[in-house]
């Protein structure tokens, strides 16, 4: 079985439609290092957003788990990892600054 992809597109339309009128504008490469609270983005936000992937991707992130992602970028690893039950074979987006990519430090649930 072939598990679904979350990009940064996929992640942004999902925020855009739980925000509704005024939400902010698509994130682009230059967003995935800035925090969820300084794109406007609060925990319920991304909670939903973790919620809605589960729906549409079949991809279930624990919500202990939100509470780590200050960023899009960590948020589509933790994503990844728990998609492939482990560490992507594929980085969703460009390594981390410095060169490290963001692995999430969790298990999937089962």
């Amino acid at each position: 079985m072939t598990v679904a992809r979350v990009a940064l597109a996929d992640l942004s339309w999902i925020l855009r439609q739980i925000s509704g009128a005024g939400a902010a504008e698509r994130l682009g490469a230059d967003a995935l290092d800035v925090t969820f609270h300084d794109l406007g983005y609060d925990s319920l936000a991304l909670a939903q957003a973790v919620g809605r992937i589960g729906t549409e991707y079949g991809i279930v992130v624990p919500e202990e788990a939100i509470v780590d992602a200050e960023t899009p970028r960590m948020l589509l690893a933790i994503i990844a990892y728990c998609a492939h039950g482990g560490p992507a074979d594929e980085p969703v987006a460009d390594p981390a600054p410095g060169g490290r990519p963001a692995r999430p430090n969790l298990r999937p649930v089962r």
